[in-house]
């Protein structure tokens, strides 16, 4: 190698031997068998030192949050199971219970994968908290109100029955689901008042979840489902919305608080009242009762009297769902056999 130097204050630069060389010395070339033995660091720690478990985290993602730290979520949803039951028994005139499940929190591109197709998928508005959300309905609760609501009992088979599919809705379950839908707004929207007040509105129906692009795929949802039994129907309704549109009342989820206001009861108490007074109720008047052998009920025939345990000018007992209520008068009214209460009745 043939090196010149710039020559300081006027000095010669000094002529190298022509055979010279330069070269590296061996001392710093790097000694690889020395690195490879060096390599395994861990398992020079020090003895103090434990081992701890890999945790993986999402640094692009949102903060994943654990719905066990939001427990007023969960006196929400009782809440609205408690609504929904009153308003379904009141539009089917059936008995309905109707159970809360907090199904967590996740990517809704995870949620989506899970949810079955074709089914019953809305999209809705909420419009006080500037966002959309989703209520679904299971596709055997849907066809098994449809049935009842027209004089059935609900789907043939009972709860193992496979409901039809549907790739577009006809005009008549479009107007079912519509007014589903509306119910369980109004089963939300008084369930989340005392924390936060929603207005839920229904914008469109798909049988497709995919179609429901209420959110991006990697955005955390909140999902909660209404198990709801009708004794011999049952199916469920869900509902999720995205949780970004509550990160400003997270501390409100957090607090495990719900209170009521005197309004809230009293609008409970005179729902309640509304939706019982229609209820059924069977009322029996006893005109008496007597006993008779056998032989004497097999040769009964038209003309027979029998002669009852009580005298025609004594009060009969009426009865209310079996349990003995009043004392009453035989009468008549507008040409029917009719009972005149007198008075309480009186227990033995």
């Amino acid at each position: 190698m043939d090196l010149s130097f710039e020559p300081l204050d006027g000095e010669a630069p000094e002529e190298l031997p022509a055979d010279s060389s330069l070269s590296l010395p061996e001392s710093i070339e790097p000694p690889v068998e020395e690195v490879e033995e060096a390599a395994p660091l861990v398992e020079n720690l020090p003895h103090h030192v434990e081992e701890r478990e890999h945790r993986a985290f999402n640094l692009t993602g949102e903060r994943r949050v654990e719905r066990s730290r939001l427990p007023t979520l969960e006196l929400i949803d009782a809440r609205v199971a408690e609504y929904l039951a009153i308003e379904l028994s009141h539009v089917l005139n059936v008995e309905t219970h109707v159970e809360a499940r907090a199904d967590g929190m996740e990517p809704w591109g995870e949620l989506l994968d899970k949810l079955e197709s074709p089914g019953c998928y809305n999209l809705v508005e909420f419009e006080t908290l500037d966002g959309y959300g989703m209520v679904s309905i299971e596709m055997k609760l849907l066809f098994g109100l449809l049935e009842r609501l027209f004089g059935g009992a609900g789907l043939s088979g009972g709860a193992d029955a496979a409901p039809p599919k549907r790739e577009r809705f006809s005009a008549i379950e479009l107007r079912l689901i519509r007014r589903l839908v509306r119910i369980f707004g109004r089963a939300v929207e008084e369930a989340w008042r005392p924390v936060v007040p929603v207005a839920m509105r229904h914008l469109r129906v798909d049988t497709s979840p995919s179609n429901i692009a209420f959110t991006s795929p990697s955005a955390w949802v909140l999902a909660s489902t209404f198990n709801i039994d009708l004794g011999s129907q049952s199916g469920s309704m869900s509902f999720a919305l995205p949780f970004e549109l509550l990160a400003d009342y997270r501390e409100l989820f957090a607090s495990g608080r719900y209170q009521r206001s005197e309004r809230d009861d009293h609008d409970w108490q005179q729902t309640l009242k509304q939706r019982a007074s229609g209820l059924p109720v069977e009322l029996i008047g006893e005109l008496g009762r007597t006993n008779i052998t056998l032989r004497q009920l097999a040769s009964l025939k038209a003309g027979d009297v029998l002669r009852l345990d009580q005298s025609a000018s004594e009060p009969v007992c009426v009865s209310i769902e079996g349990r003995p209520k009043y004392r009453a008068q035989i009468s008549v009214s507008h040409g029917n056999l009719a009972v005149e209460l007198t008075s309480l009745h009186e227990a033995s």
